[in-house]
C-alpha cells in the first residue's frame, strides 16, 4: 500500500479455525477470526482488500484503509451473490486497481452438477469500501488469479486448466478481460 510494505497473514487456530490479519511494520489488524477460510488480497497505496471464501459468510471481504503509512479500523465490504440456488463459491481472487479500488472476482460451481462450467463473477469495490453491483463474466475456466493492467484499461485473468486432476497435466493460460463486458478478448492458448 503505498511506500508501506503490508502483509496479510493466515493462522491456524485450534478446533479448525484460523484468524487473518493485516500487518505493516508493528501494526497488525485483525480482519477475520473463525471457522476455516481462505483468504486472497490485493493493495493499493488507499488500502488492503482482503476476500474471503468459507467461514460464516461463504464470501466476504474486508477493506483496511491505510494512510500515512498507518493502517485504519477495517471495514466490512457487503458482497451481495446473484441468486443461485444450485451454485457455491468455489474460489476467489482481487487486484487493485489503482486509486480506483479494487475488482472481487469469484467463481461458483454447481453443487449438484460438479461437472459443470463455472459461472464467474466480478464486484468493483471503490477505495472507501462500498461494493457495486455483481455483474457476470463469460469467462467460464477456472482463474487462478486477477490483476488490473492500467495501461490497458482491462483485466487480466491467469487461468488454469488441471487435465483429469494430474499435476503433470496443469495448464495456465492468460486473458485480457473487458472491463464493460467482462468477456476475454482472446481464447486461451493453454501451455504446461
Amino acid at each position: 500500500a503505498g511506500e508501506t510494505r503490508v502483509e496479510v497473514v493466515r493462522e491456524a487456530r485450534p478446533r479448525g479455525e484460523v484468524r487473518v490479519s493485516v500487518r505493516a511494520g508493528s501494526q497488525r489488524v485483525t480482519v477475520y477470526e473463525g471457522r476455516e477460510a481462505q483468504a486472497w488480497s490485493d493493495a493499493s497505496a488507499r488500502g488492503v482488500l482482503v476476500g474471503l471464501l468459507g467461514g460464516t459468510a461463504g464470501l466476504s471481504a474486508v477493506l483496511v484503509p491505510v494512510e500515512a503509512g498507518r493502517l485504519g479500523a477495517p471495514r466490512a465490504v457487503t458482497i451481495r451473490r446473484p441468486e443461485a440456488r444450485d451454485r457455491a463459491p468455489v474460489g476467489i481472487a482481487v487486484a487493485a486497481r489503482g486509486d480506483d479500488g479494487f475488482a472481487l472476482v469469484w467463481q461458483e460451481a454447481s453443487v449438484s452438477q460438479p461437472a459443470s462450467m463455472y459461472t464467474t463473477h466480478l464486484v468493483e469495490v471503490s477505495a472507501e469500501g462500498r461494493a457495486g453491483e455483481a455483474r457476470a463474466s463469460s469467462v467460464t475456466w477456472p482463474i487462478a488469479d486477477v490483476a488490473w493492467l492500467p495501461a490497458r484499461g482491462r483485466y487480466y485473468f491467469l487461468l488454469y486448466y488441471a487435465a483429469g486432476g494430474r499435476a503433470d497435466g496443469t495448464r495456465f493460460c492468460g486473458v485480457h478481460v473487458d472491463p464493460g463486458s467482462l468477456t476475454a478478448t482472446e481464447h486461451p492458448f493453454w501451455v504446461t
